[in-house]
Formats: structure tokens, C-alpha cells, sequence
């Protein structure tokens, strides 16, 4: 189950949802010595080794409330300096969607393996405590906001004045050409 809302407050970015058991966090603690947010470091190796592309996010843990985990997943800072590097400066909505880009599917592969019960995670020590996860991605959209692309409005623009010297332009020709008897 999600936590509620109002316990956490989600900026712009990738999240990875993990619900996890109080109990088995106990043995585990018992056990182990470690806890849940250990389990982070856990599944940033998953990621880094086991997951398909081989993928450049790194993961970070944003929030802890009662029986949840919120993992913030983020381009590791090599991919930034290379992205950054080649195109120089890069707004906050290009890089939340290259974000978006490559941190995704890796965290709905791991999703879908925690809700599945799969092998790798359901007999690993600190990844079995997870019961449930969910991906949810808060990037706006290139038509919100400020245009990713300004061509459009700088079409408008263009058509207007175009309009407006026509209109201006037929007005004066009609002005000073002679009255039609």
C-alpha cells in the first residue's frame, strides 16, 4: 500500500514506491544488523548489473514512512557531465526527461519483479522484505510551461505582423486611390 499523501510532498522526477513489512524488517535487524534503507544500495547493484541496458541511474532513498520506501532514481553524475559536455547547457525539463528516458524501465523491471515474487528478489536477504512496488514519474509535459521548442509561437508572431501590414497596406492604397464614379 502507498503512504498517504500528505506524509510526502514529490518534486519533479522518477520514483520508485517500495512497500515493505515492518516484521521482516525486525528479523532482518535481528539477523543482520541492517535495516530497510540498506536495501538501496541493494537494488542500485541490481540495477548496475542485472538489468538489462545496463542502465546509468543511480538511486537514491528520498523519503521513509511506515512500511514505505521512496527511491528517487537520478542520471548518474558520469551521464550528466557527458550529456552536459556535448550539448552544453541543458534546461531542468531536458534532463528530467532523459531521466525519464533511462531510469523507467529499469525501475518497472525491478517493480515488477518485487510484485511478482520473483526468485532474485524473494530470496535475497534484504530485498525480500519488499512486498509491493510502484514507478511514478512527475516530468511535465513539453507543451506545459515555457515551449521546449518555440517555432509555433514565433509562427504566430510572424503571421500576425504579416496580417496586420496587409490590413495597414490596403487601407492606404484604398485612401488615396481616386472615388469611382
Amino acid at each position: 500500500m502507498r503512504p498517504s499523501p500528505e506524509s510526502y510532498n514529490l518534486p519533479l522526477g522518477v520514483f520508485l514506491f517500495l512497500g515493505y513489512s515492518e516484521t521482516d524488517e525486525a528479523l532482518l535487524k535481528n539477523h543482520s544488523n541492517m535495516t530497510v534503507q540498506d536495501a538501496v544500495s541493494s537494488l542500485q547493484e541490481i540495477m548496475h548489473h542485472e538489468v538489462t541496458n545496463k542502465t546509468s541511474c543511480s538511486l537514491t532513498l528520498y523519503n521513509v514512512t511506515k512500511e514505505n520506501l521512496i527511491v528517487m532514481a537520478k542520471l548518474s553524475s558520469e551521464i550528466l557531465r557527458a550529456h552536459n559536455k556535448g550539448k552544453g547547457h541543458h534546461s531542468s525539463l531536458e534532463l528530467l526527461t532523459k531521466e525519464k528516458e533511462e531510469c523507467v524501465a529499469p525501475l518497472q523491471d525491478i517493480s515488477e519483479k518485487i510484485n511478482t515474487h520473483h526468485p532474485e528478489f524473494h530470496s535475497h536477504l534484504l530485498l525480500s522484505i519488499f512486498k509491493m512496488a510502484e514507478v511514478e514519474v512527475k516530468v511535465p509535459s513539453k507543451s506545459s510551461g515555457s515551449p521546449a521548442n518555440p517555432q509555433p509561437s514565433l509562427v504566430l508572431l510572424l503571421s500576425g505582423l504579416v496580417a496586420s501590414s496587409l490590413v495597414l497596406f490596403f487601407q492606404h492604397r484604398l485612401m488615396k486611390s481616386p472615388p469611382v464614379s
